[in-house]
């Protein structure tokens, strides 16, 4: 099969089989759409900026809105129009989203009403040609109104335009915790085998369904859950922004099989007065990624008998690398492995080396490194940042993991989140696991301080429970069995939050500005 019939057969294989099976649930607005409308709008969405916006292959269009069935009516109008869907994360400062649209100059923009300002703001320093507006009915920037778009416009089918895997079709940002997020540029390529992979990994079929309640704007929502879904032929049910008792309502009334979410998302779902009477009976699979969850929290789940397990990935690596192997373990299974990230996902090959580049053996930490099919073609207009990810055609991840005898991988902290105190290499994830074994805290981050003495020391930035308390000796005096002298924290601080990126992930620039001094 060429690329063509392969692309062909990726984006139309559910529209041609089952295309009065329902494919999404759009909650806030009610709407049910099948198949067959995703393959309308889709023509729909082609043929207006083809015709009407000129919009040629290779040309950029732009999102900036919460969760919406604009991010999949685009994709699908990709096939059509060979345009490259760019999303931007909705919550960036004017200034910051200035700077990503000129680096990536998107030909068109669909924005939600509640954004208008930010692009009233930085109008003047971009040169996006067309606004279209995904919600109301005045747009200040000119006539396009998305409703309009898809209720009135052409559904013939366009001519194809993609048929080779290499083309670029999305640009997601990396969630990472420092800077300003690069562009991943994600293939054909990429997203096919990421969906694919996904799609064997945990046995979607067509009577799964899922929620996307985190942003689609990252690469784990759209392509852990929302593409894969689609491609088994399954149901994605869409909820703007994630709120823990509708979305406890939506897995029980419309029988959800899998979730995925964030550590600090299900904390919050554990943490609501309604959370151990809510029926999870339909979920199969559980899954945690952006960073590992605490055993306090996998335990809430698995005493509701949900099978709960933690995985790996990023936007570079589209994002399908480590997985518990689904199907083949049960829940005894999955608590005997649960600090494990799993094993690998089809289609990836990893290794772990040392600080010379060697490949280390089992049981030894060193930096994760993936390739294979899933990986992206680079960094949009930023040639330097792609050789020093990729510098000898393997993803470099900055994390530092390790492999066991039976093949499950492990991270353990962040090469860049680390500190050296009196000569020794410190991993904050470490200490960060023992610290929300304690019973009253609920969230936690270590970073390094300055030292006079050792150069840098350890400094733990705890947010307690609700209604709980702790004292610093007490904190002290839990750790002391747990970890060298050297790992525990010099400083201790109790503060009411810790400020996360959208990702989910806590925000190192934020935190070290706010926090990075010895006191």
């Amino acid at each position: 099969m060429d690329d063509a019939n392969i692309l062909q057969s990726f984006f139309f294989t559910q529209i041609n089989r089952n295309p009065d099976q329902e494919a999404v649930y759009d909650f806030e607005s009610g709407a049910h759409y099948t198949y067959r409308d995703l393959g309308v709008r889709a023509c729909r969405l082609a043929n207006f900026l083809k015709h009407e916006l000129k919009i040629l292959p290779n040309d950029r269009i732009a999102i900036l809105s919460k969760n919406d069935m604009v991010y999949i009516d685009t994709f699908f109008s990709t096939i059509y129009t060979g345009a490259i869907t760019t999303t931007y994360n909705a919550h960036l400062l004017p200034e910051e989203l200035a700077c990503m649209i000129h680096n990536e100059q998107p030909k068109a923009i669909f924005y939600e009403k509640e954004y208008e300002d930010k692009l009233l703001a930085i109008e003047s320093k971009v040169t996006i040609q067309h606004y279209i507006l995904l919600d109301g009915e005045e747009n200040p920037f000119g006539p396009h109104l998305y409703q309009q778009i898809m209720y009135y416009y052409n559904t013939q089918s366009p001519c194809i335009k993609l048929n080779d895997l290499e083309n670029i079709i999305l640009l997601m940002h990396t969630g990472g915790t420092t800077g300003i997020p690069k562009a991943a540029m994600l293939s054909c390529r990429a997203i096919y085998f990421n969906a694919v992979g996904q799609q064997n990994t945990w046995n979607l079929t067509s009577k799964d369904s899922t929620i996307a309640y985190l942003p689609m704007f990252h690469t784990a929502t759209w392509n852990t859950l929302v593409l894969p879904m689609l491609y088994a032929g399954g149901r994605v049910i869409i909820m703007k922004k994630f709120q823990p008792q509708i979305l406890m309502h939506l897995i029980a009334q419309e029988k959800v099989t899998v979730i995925w979410g964030v550590p600090s998302t299900y904390r919050r779902l554990m943490n609501d007065p309604d959370f151990m009477k809510a029926d999870f009976s339909s979920i199969v699979w559980c899954r945690c990624g952006a960073a590992p969850p605490s055993s306090d929290v996998m335990e809430q789940y698995w005493e509701k008998g949900i099978t709960f397990c933690n995985g790996y990935g990023m936007t570079e690596t589209s994002p399908g690398t480590l997985s518990m192997p689904a199907g083949s373990m049960t829940l005894d299974d999955i608590r005997a492995k649960h600090t494990s990230c799993g094993k690998l996902m089809p289609y990836n090959e990893a290794k772990i080396i040392d600080d010379n580049g060697k490949e280390v053996s089992d049981g030894t930490p060193g930096e994760l490194l993936f390739r294979g099919n899933l990986l992206f073609s680079g960094y949009w207009n930023n040639d330097e940042a792609t050789q020093a990810a990729m510098p000898d055609g393997w993803m470099h991840t900055g994390d530092i993991g390790l492999k066991d005898k039976d093949g499950f991988f492990y991270v353990i902290g962040r090469k860049k989140h680390m500190f050296i105190s009196n000569g020794e290499n410190i991993y904050p994830a470490e200490i960060e696991s023992q610290l929300f074994e304690f019973p009253a805290v609920a969230d936690v981050c270590v970073i390094g301080v300055p030292d006079s003495q050792k150069g840098e020391v350890g400094k733990a930035l705890i947010v307690l429970k609700p209604g709980m308390t702790a004292t610093v000796q007490e904190i002290r005096d839990f750790l002391k069995p747990r970890l060298a002298t050297i790992r525990i924290p010099v400083y201790i601080q109790f503060v009411d939050f810790l400020p996360k990126n959208a990702a989910g992930k806590t925000s190192l620039p934020i935190i070290a500005s706010l926090y990075g001094h010895n006191e």
